[in-house]
């Protein structure tokens, strides 16, 4: 799909803004749609699983340039005894590293020398090592903040044996050029530098959303009530806490307010231009739907909603040919993805359609189908993977699913409020399992829909008044964070190590420090570690933030993992005064804590929150 977006893009410009500068503001006949909105999920967007190619290590020996370096074979320095030992004090260059094929990125993992055989990576305050792949330049600085050593008159970045790993982007190049420098008389105990290429495997990044219409009781589009903008306004706080995007239906009588308003809520949008056989209306919807798209930041735009279906119905005339046409004149004057929803049986048959897509947006309704709730959920998952196996080449994204909570039996489906939460708990689990995304259907009752079996208002998991119908009030997953909770007195600064093992995933990026009252309690300095890996972070001083060190990129610390930790503090942050203190998020311990008086403790854990 991608690339079929930067082929329309390219002389795109020019017709861009000769259509914007003749776009008619008056709006055209009045739209008779049936308009709802939907929160977005959308696979327009990628991540990218990561596979190793190849792993080769370097030496010394292999390094074209060595300047300022004492090496085993020529140990000037005095500290190079050990057979493929060099301490660097000025630089190494190995050119001309060949590229694996679709190595897109490579991690150098630099070695320090074992215990005994030097200082590791070392120097004064402000004095640094530069790792760098042809001119993207990875830093690693020594402050003050770090562990100070009176016999090597230096403070210590890493000590014996320890391990450091930069990432650098590859990708378009056969070949790169490594060095490895000092700054400011900083020295590194050099032992051999691992480099690791990765090649991307892409994978579409799961999106999470909910259908929304931001209808309220005694609003109806078929009486020509429409919600005005501070409902939708209102409406935006709480949807940018149940999903990640939204989408709509329409963008006309006010509806095309949504995407800018979402825009200044950071909540990603995909307008849709509600398209049937009024052609006048739809002027006006596909000028709108194109206006949003060149104004705008959207995700992708959406021409029509079940045309095809209606049309086989008898609900409505306009053809599968007539809305190919109107995605092809949308296509031509947006640069962004361009779809239409559709339910999966439709899909199945109708390959012209799926050819004038770049993405299918299936809908999949296992109550219409009249399946059973306990089966709904793997039904819905069946019909999606049918659907991408039948077309690979094209990214299917779930546009509908829900259950509704109250009406008559279809078949073996039974709508309640027990059944609406039953699938949603058992489909949320199953598609960020299988990494699926989709709209769920939907966020709010809407008293004005008409359905067969009376379930047309009772799709939402908040009703019309905006109060949760039970316990799942979100398709995102929760936020976990591991907390010590509150410690207190007696407090005073020094190094705590010990370990942590959480009892679930945790995203990290930064780590509060409680403070006693009346002081400034605070880390210095915090790492975080085991035998494979290890991350780092330092305090910057006194600011508004002056709790909180907040780590350079986020990490992850996992379910029933054992990691261990050095914090350094500093003033008089809380204490929790146990060896081993059991959370709701797992288990911290504490292996020593020696304070600013060189006292040893084996039972001071700081009041930390990992978030």
């Amino acid at each position: 799909m991608k690339k079929e977006i930067e082929k329309r893009q390219e002389g795109k410009m020019q017709k861009k803004i000769e259509l914007f500068s003749a776009f008619v503001v008056v709006l055209l006949a009045l739209c008779a749609f049936i308009p709802i909105a939907c929160v977005q999920t959308t696979q327009a967007e990628k991540d990218n699983t990561n596979s190793t190619l190849e792993v080769r290590t370097l030496t010394y020996n292999d390094f074209d340039e060595l300047n300022r370096v004492c090496t085993y074979d020529n140990n000037w320095c005095g500290y190079a005894t050990k057979s493929g030992k060099a301490v660097i004090y000025g630089y190494m260059r190995k050119m001309n590293i060949t590229i694996p094929e679709d190595a897109t990125t490579l991690v150098v993992t630099i070695h320090i020398c074992g215990n005994g055989w030097g200082e590791g990576l070392a120097g004064p305050n402000n004095s640094s090592a530069h790792i760098m792949v042809d001119d993207e330049a990875k830093e690693e600085r020594i402050n003050s903040s770090m562990p100070y050593h009176d016999e090597h008159n230096a403070y210590y970045k890493y000590e014996y044996g320890e391990t450091f790993a930069n990432t650098f982007n590859i990708s378009r190049k056969n070949n790169v050029t490594l060095t490895i420098k000092m700054n400011n008389d900083a020295r590194l105990d050099f032992q051999k530098a691992v480099l690791s290429f990765i090649g991307e495997e892409k994978q579409l990044r799961q999106l999470k959303g909910v259908c929304y219409g931001p209808f309220r009781d005694g609003q109806n589009p078929d009486q020509g009530i429409f919600p005005s903008e501070t409902d939708i306004r209102d409406d935006m706080p709480i949807l940018k806490n149940m999903a990640e995007a939204i989408r709509t239906y329409g963008v006309c009588k006010g509806l095309e307010k949504i995407a800018p308003i979402a825009n200044e809520f950071d909540l990603k949008v995909s307008p849709g231009a509600w398209i049937c056989s009024n052609y006048e209306g739809n002027e006006e919807e596909i000028n709108n739907l194109t206006r949003l798209a060149q104004n705008y930041e959207v995700e992708t735009v959406i021409v029509g909603n079940e045309v095809v279906l209606r049309y086989e119905n008898g609900w409505d005339t306009l053809t599968e040919a007539e809305l190919v046409d109107y995605i092809t004149r949308v296509k031509e004057n947006v640069s962004v993805p361009v779809t239409t929803g559709e339910p999966w049986h439709i899909w199945a048959t109708h390959p012209d359609l799926v050819n004038a897509v770049d993405h299918i947006l299936i809908h999949i309704h296992p109550y219409w189908d009249g399946v059973s709730v306990n089966n709904a959920a793997n039904y819905v998952v069946e019909r999606y993977e049918q659907i991408q196996n039948k077309y690979p080449h094209k990214e299917v994204v779930i546009g509908e699913t829900g259950w509704p909570s109250e009406g008559l039996p279809n078949g073996e489906a039974v709508p309640s409020v027990e059944n609406q939460k039953h699938f949603m708990e058992e489909f949320l689990k199953l598609a960020n399992e299988k990494g699926i995304s989709f709209y769920y259907f939907e966020a709010f009752d809407e008293k004005w829909k008409v359905e067969p079996n009376g379930v047309g208002p009772h799709w939402g998991f908040y009703n019309s008044s905006r109060k949760a119908k039970h316990s799942i009030d979100s398709v995102l997953p929760p936020v976990f964070y591991f907390d010590t909770g509150n410690g207190g007195y007696p407090s005073i600064m020094g190094i705590h190590t010990g370990n942590i093992t959480p009892n679930h995933d945790i995203i990290v990026t930064k780590m509060y420090t409680g403070t006693c009252p009346g002081t400034g309690g605070h880390s210095e300095y915090v790492k975080f570690w085991n035998e494979s890996w290890h991350v780092t972070a330092n305090w910057t001083g006194y600011t508004v933030d002056l709790h909180n060190i907040t780590f350079d990129e986020p990490f992850t610390l996992y379910d029933g993992i054992t990691y261990n930790y050095t914090i350094r503090t500093g003033s008089y942050p809380q204490i929790n005064h146990n060896r081993t203190l059991p959370v709701p998020d797992g288990v911290i311990t504490c292996t020593e804590f020696i304070d600013a008086n060189g006292k040893r403790y084996n039972n001071w854990i700081p009041a930390i929150r990992l978030e």
